[in-house]
């Protein structure tokens, strides 16, 4: 028998090192670490964009839609809808992102600013287009109905607010009503207001529109302080500890979690019945916010037809409220509490 030398070790591939030498091999049943990736990171900066166009795009739409809501003509509960759904929506949007980011405080607090903003700014939009495009004459109230359609009307048996529909001194009718206190004018009494030529705007005293400019101002400068503070929960975002610190914060979330009482197993189905009843509740919730907009826009359509009595208020105010709960609940039946569930009996 030949002697087994080393070049026939090479030969057949097998090294001929010391053991001492040779890389350490992984023990048997334990994976191996996985090779580091050769490619470099991307830039930050990129990242940087790209989140912050994800954060401040909502809230750049909240800002438009409430300010243009209030100057296009929307009937008076619309408006109001678009004025305080606006905000929401981007709160919620800003939550999520920060949840995932692990800024959720910041991304939070950026939306409650640039929200407080957004709002000033839709009250402080129609006045200031009344301000720059405004044509002021002297009208004459043409006749009064009492305000009890959407604002609180009534204290102690009297009114608070009265619309007054007013007509120019040529005769010609001016697009939209004046909205005052109750005994402040009567039938035939001349004022001197000034109203929209397009008739998107109702007509506004005087005195009324000089505390437009500051509202605005300070609106703007809310919205200007969202910037440098979502830069902030952008920024921390992507600092190298980020991932550590979402890992902490899930897993702080996941032992509150647990300490939690268990629901009942009822609550809690599986598989394929998970996923049924998810698609129930989503149903319910559209039926529910379609019944709710259709009483906003009955009731709207009653309100604005003359009817004065209580059924079009409660037709209005219930309709937000069944719209709002038939949403939230859409948005719980598309969560992962009755998502696609991998775990087996």
């Amino acid at each position: 028998m030949a002697p087994v030398t080393s070049g026939r070790l090479r030969a057949l591939g097998v090294s001929t090192m010391p053991r001492m030498l040779l890389p350490p091999t992984p023990a048997p049943g334990l994976a191996a670490e996985p090779a580091a990736d050769p490619r470099p990171p991307g830039p930050r900066w990129r990242t940087f964009l790209a989140r912050s166009g994800r954060l401040f795009a909502p809230l750049a739409a909240m800002l438009l839609a409430a300010a243009i809501s209030q100057v296009i003509g929307l009937p008076h509960f619309w408006a109001v809808g678009v004025l305080a759904a606006a905000p929401i929506g981007a709160g919620w949007v800003a939550y999520r992102l920060g949840r995932a980011w692990g800024v959720r405080n910041l991304a939070v607090a950026t939306a409650v600013v640039a929200g407080l903003g957004a709002v000033g700014a839709g009250y402080a939009a129609p006045l200031t287009a009344l301000t720059e495009r405004g044509v002021p004459t002297v009208a004459v109230v043409q006749s009064k109905e009492r305000d009890s359609r959407w604002l609180k009307a009534s204290r102690y048996g009297t009114h608070r607010s009265w619309r007054y529909r007013l007509v120019a001194a040529d005769g010609r009718p001016i697009a939209g009503e004046l909205v005052r206190g109750p005994g402040e004018l009567r039938v035939g009494d001349r004022v001197e207001v000034v109203y929209d030529p397009r008739g998107r705007i109702e007509p506004q005293l005087p005195a009324a529109l000089s505390g437009a400019g500051p509202v605005m101002t300070a609106s703007l400068s809310l919205v200007l302080a969202a910037v440098p503070l979502g830069s902030c929960a952008v920024g921390r975002s992507i600092r190298p500890d980020a991932d550590e610190r979402l890992r902490a914060a899930l897993m702080r979330a996941e032992a509150a979690r647990s300490r939690r009482r268990p629901s009942p197993p009822w609550f809690r189905p599986l598989g394929r019945t998970r996923r049924v009843v998810g698609r129930v509740w989503c149903g319910l919730g559209l039926v529910v916010a379609g019944a709710g907009v259709a009483a906003i826009v009955w009731g709207g359509g009653r309100g604005s037809a003359g009817d004065d009595s209580t059924g079009p208020v409660l037709a209005v105010g219930g309709g937000w409220f069944g719209a709002i709960l038939g949403v939230l609940v859409v948005l719980l039946s598309l969560g992962p509490a009755f998502g696609r569930d991998t775990r087996t009996r």
